[in-house]
């Protein structure tokens, strides 16, 4: 899970993600859905910035650029929804929240729980 914007946008990601430092000297390639026990990750080096750019460079990734230069990149798996995104509004104080992107294969008719088109 990442959360930007105070706490008010949460990016949950469920297979596989990397960091790519802006001069390219750190790769970092972490992948959920491995096997293995627990993982350690390295990502003070984006915690706290802001986020400069959405790029979609191909139907399969969404790069988030960060002010330093560094670039979270979202890797999309078409077997699953591998990636989501909400942004927190006035529902949260009912508990719910609204989703404002969601991963490609979403049917754009279909409702969740809580009544809000996918």
């Amino acid at each position: 899970m990442f959360w930007f914007e105070n706490g008010w946008c949460l990016l949950n990601i469920a297979w596989r993600f990397s960091l790519i430092t802006a001069n390219s000297s750190l790769v970092y390639t972490y992948d959920v859905q491995a096997p293995g026990g627990r993982k350690l990750t390295n990502f003070d080096r984006i915690l706290r910035l802001r986020v400069v750019d959405l790029k979609f460079t191909d139907e399969r990734e969404l790069h988030i650029v960060f002010e330093n230069g560094d670039k979270l990149v979202v890797f999309d798996n078409p077997t699953m929804r591998s990636w989501w995104f909400y942004r927190y509004d006035g529902a949260q104080s009912l508990g719910r929240s609204a989703p404002v992107v969601w991963a490609a294969d979403d049917a754009e008719t279909e409702d969740d729980q809580f009544g809000y088109p996918l």
